[in-house]
C-alpha cells in the first residue's frame, strides 16, 4: 500500500484484521420487549430521557433496534 505522510510516499505492506463473529441469536418478541424494557430502564436510571430532552446518540447497529426502541418507551 502506498500513502503519503509528510508530503512523502511510503510504501507499506497492509496488515488485516479479522475478526470471529459469534453464531446469530434470534429473539422472540416476548424477549425483545424484555430487552427494550431493561435497556430503557438502565437508560432512566442514568437520567436519559428527562422532561426536554430530544436527542440521543446511538453509535453500534447492532444494539440499534433494542436502543432506539428503549428510547421510544421512554417518551410514552
Amino acid at each position: 500500500m502506498t500513502k503519503t505522510v509528510g508530503g512523502k510516499q511510503k510504501t507499506e505492506k497492509k496488515q488485516w484484521n479479522y475478526f470471529k463473529l459469534n453464531p446469530f441469536d434470534w429473539w422472540t418478541y416476548e424477549e425483545m420487549l424484555a430487552n427494550v424494557r431493561h435497556v430503557g430502564s438502565g437508560l432512566r436510571s442514568l437520567g436519559v430521557g428527562g422532561e426536554g430532552e430530544t436527542f440521543f446518540n446511538i453509535y453500534g447497529s447492532t444494539s440499534y433496534v433494542t436502543s432506539s426502541s428503549a428510547i421510544e418507551r421512554l417518551e410514552g
